[in-house]
């Protein structure tokens, strides 16, 4: 039999195979609870191959996500299993370790604690949250990372000496006190979330997928099973619109922040494999704002994770705007918290109002930067209005032009598979071509208008061409007076609504609860000539404004 001329070749090919699969860098984590002085910490001892010159790099930033100084929630970094240095370098975000040369693995201790006094700020759920009875915090403030690992590793995580009643939770997986990540993708394990202690956790089946709901605390204004009925009804929705249910593992946690007698705060951030989110835990904070919530930052799995911005501030209009407009269009048509049609129209009434009553209504695209985003609210506010008013636009043209074939879901879906198939992301050149293959007339102008030159639409003759029922009056949202950096209230509109509550200049705001929606009325207390009162009362105007009818023909908005 004659011998085979590629069998060497195909040794030598599967030793390389070898050899690749076992170049994949490890890193072990032993995280442990720790207490002093009912003082509670996390301990974490990190195992890894150090560099061989004998200087390693471990990546742990003084600031992110908009926090500072995290370097307070450290405590004795150092050196296990050889004599080393470490030194930190907050302007870089790196620590640097001292050691011997060529060594096979290094380990480092170090002690995270919560540097900040309440159980867990609203303006400081970015920042390690570390008590008796839980714990909350996000992987980047939780994982040094050294430099050797580059972008993909194998990671091990054993959870030692917590109780055996103690949750633990995370964006891979729930109640393992040992987890192994394979080939992880490292920007990926820094974009997730870990808690653990008192919290509940509520397994949800979506076509054969693990989804799981994580919170703590005795809530005010739902019940546990409403929040897992919500998740249950919207997740399966979204993915069976995207037809993608390929995401095995996913996580939504919601903690209580820190309490509030008046007002509703609610934070949310898309993660790895998870959704956390918080909320102030008072009557205010309704279902139905939870709801919204969970709908936005769910959508964005897909507008702005998989289909993404080709540059992230300039397409804001798309991965903010696009999102907004289907989070409302699938609470309507999955009828959530029986929702509707006068849901939809409303919602899209407010966005209306929102873009067409502000200052910076007609501000070009090129203005929203990234400072101006995350500074100035009517700045962040503007890309959601004009781009969820753009969607709803493009969706109803689309419909017409196709004589009722196709919509904006047939070109988002087209904007998915560009994703998966090519990398594709969203530029505006992309978007117009791709747009145009389901519109009588070229888009460019249009898009060019409206959106790069922020252009207000011309709404009464839009409304028209898609005979859609208006109206010309609008009650839109004006608190009716202005107040100074330190809450006095320097001046009260004449005859607004606040004036005739009875607010006057001179008034000290110490507490409010705003409802822009005037569904209930908006209560604030104040403290005048050393007294303190409550007034409420409905904070709006009627003004000339084309407003859609709430009550429409659902076949006509695509619902």
């Amino acid at each position: 039999m004659p011998k085979n001329p590629y069998a060497g070749m195909l040794f030598l090919f599967l030793i390389s195979i070898g050899l690749m699969q076992a170049q994949v860098p490890e890193i072990n984590y032993e995280i442990s609870k720790i207490d002093n002085d009912s003082i509670s910490k996390i301990k974490v001892i990190s195992s890894f191959k150090p560099n061989e010159n004998g200087i390693t790099k471990l990546y742990y930033s003084d600031r992110a996500w908009g926090q500072k100084d995290l370097y307070k929630c450290l405590e004795s970094v150092k050196v296990l299993s050889e004599k080393g240095k470490i030194v930190k370098n907050k302007d870089s975000g790196w620590l640097m370790i001292e050691h011997p040369k060529k060594l096979k693995e290094i380990s480092v201790e170090y002690i995270l604690k919560q540097d900040t006094e309440k159980e867990m700020e609203m303006g400081k759920i970015y920042r390690p949250v570390i008590q008796e009875e839980y714990f909350h915090i996000l992987s980047h403030n939780l994982f040094m990372i050294p430099e050797t690992l580059d972008d993909i590793a194998n990671v091990s995580l054993e959870w030692q000496n917590f109780p055996k009643n103690y949750t633990i939770h995370n964006s891979f997986g729930s109640n393992r006190r040992k987890q192994r990540m394979e080939n992880m993708n490292l920007n990926d394990f820094i974009s997730a979330i870990f808690l653990g202690g008192d919290y509940r956790v509520y397994p949800i089946k979506i076509e054969e997928n693990n989804v799981y709901y994580a919170t703590r605390g005795d809530w005010m204004s739902f019940q546990d099973s409403q929040i897992v009925g919500l998740l249950s009804n919207a997740i399966q929705f979204q993915r069976d619109f995207w037809n993608d249910h390929t995401q095995k593992y996913f996580t939504v946690t919601l903690s209580p922040s820190a309490y509030m007698e008046n007002g509703s705060v609610l934070q949310g951030t898309s993660l790895t494999n998870s959704f956390q989110s918080s909320a102030t835990n008072n009557k205010n904070t309704k279902l139905e704002k939870l709801t919204y919530l969970f709908n936005h930052e769910l959508m964005h799995n897909w507008i702005g994770k998989i289909i993404s911005n080709d540059n992230e501030v300039e397409q804001y209009w798309f991965s903010e705007g696009f999102t907004e407009y289907y989070t409302h269009k699938n609470i309507a048509k999955s009828k959530q918290n029986d929702e509707g049609v006068t849901y939809f129209t409303s919602e899209l009434n407010e966005i209306i109002a929102g873009l067409y009553t502000s200052e910076l209504g007609e501000e070009p695209n090129n203005k929203i930067t990234e400072e101006n985003f995350w500074g100035i609210k009517e700045y962040k506010d503007l890309p959601y209005n004009r781009g969820a008013l753009f969607a709803f636009y493009l969706d109803q043209k689309i419909r017409k032009d196709s004589k009722d074939k196709h919509s904006l879901d047939n070109l988002m879906m087209d904007f998915l598979n560009d994703a998966r198939e090519t990398g594709q992301t969203i530029s505006h050149d992309y978007f117009v071509k791709k747009a145009n293959k389901y519109l009588d007339q070229d888009l460019s102008s249009f898009f060019d208008n409206h959106i790069e030159k922020g252009k207000l639409l011309k709404l009464a003759e839009i409304f028209s061409e898609f005979d859609l029922n208006y109206v010309k009056k609008a009650k839109v949202y004006d608190r009716g007076f202005t107040y100074s950096g330190d809450f006095v209230i320097e001046s009260v509109n004449e005859n607004s609504e606040a004036q005739k509550a009875g607010f006057k200049k001179g008034d000290i705001i110490l507490e409010y609860s705003i409802h822009h929606d005037f569904s209930e009325p908006s209560v604030i207390k104040i403290s005048r000539d050393g007294k303190k009162q409550e007034i409420a009362y409905y904070p709006f105007k009627e003004i000339e404004l084309v407003q859609l009818e709430t009550s429409q023909d659902i076949s006509k908005l695509g619902l």
